[in-house]
């Protein structure tokens, strides 16, 4: 359960958040593609590491 709470503080949702914010602070161009990594590395990495560790401490 902590480590859903730590996913949820730690990386919130960047597709929403961020193309709001990120345009203003890093231009168009630049968002785009730090939108784009963040998003790929939450469900690439992050998301099946979760998973994997949810299993492994839940598994008894």
């Amino acid at each position: 359960m902590a480590i859903l709470r730590v996913m949820s503080i730690a990386d919130p949702s960047v597709p929403f958040v961020g193309s709001a914010v990120l345009p203003l602070i890093f231009g168009a161009n630049d968002s785009a593609i730090t939108i784009g990594i963040c998003t790929l590395t939450i469900n690439v990495i992050m998301l099946p590491i979760l998973h994997y560790l949810d299993r492994l401490c839940f598994s008894t």
